[in-house]
């Protein structure tokens, strides 16, 4: 549990590419000036809802690539200036509607190859500064037309591979910097 505790400073953590199956919650507790943190390539399935909590100053954090099948809608409640979120290669099903919700500097959000087969409407009402949203390679069958309501600059949206079986005239229609 003390393992960071005299690394006050630390800004940028790479643990990524491990056997690494479980985090203790107070692990991180010492690092509040962690800026970017590489969890990916473990063999992470959960993630304690307190994880995370001192980390405010985070940017980044790369948690694709484990075992992962669901996540506290409070896990990210503390990380306000995190910019850079990725869930993709994980076994997730669903997000809680509340998960991003205090994300509202986020920028890059992968959440793809995972088995999630419904997105609710207000996922991702908060996330106005959301540029890039990469969904590919779920189990979605629809979106709600309001979905990307707030994503007015979104310039890249991956929606391959799903079964999306009908798309609705005005679920693009406030993201007009889509490229």
């Amino acid at each position: 549990v003390n393992t960071f505790r005299q690394l006050t400073k630390l800004n940028k953590l790479w643990l990524h590419t491990n056997q690494i199956e479980t985090i203790d919650a107070k692990l991180f507790e010492s690092c509040t000036n962690l800026k970017e943190l590489y969890l990916n390539n473990n063999k992470l399935a959960r993630i304690d809802v307190n994880t995370f909590k001192q980390l405010t100053y985070l940017t980044t954090l790369f948690l694709s690539n484990n075992q992962i099948d669901s996540i506290d809608s409070n896990l990210f409640y503390k990380c306000e200036n995190l910019i850079e979120l990725y869930l993709s290669n994980n076994k997730l099903k669903r997000i809680d509607v509340n998960t991003f919700r205090q994300l509202t500097k986020l920028t890059i959000l992968y959440i793809h190859n995972n088995q999630i087969e419904t997105i609710d409407a207000r996922l991702f009402e908060t996330c106005t500064n959301l540029t890039e949203l990469s969904l590919h390679t779920n189990k979605l069958t629809r979106i709600d037309a309001n979905t990307f309501r707030q994503l007015t600059n979104l310039t890249r949206l991956d929606l391959d591979h799903n079964q999306i079986e009908l798309i609705d005239g005005k679920l693009f229609e406030s993201c007009t910097y889509l490229t």
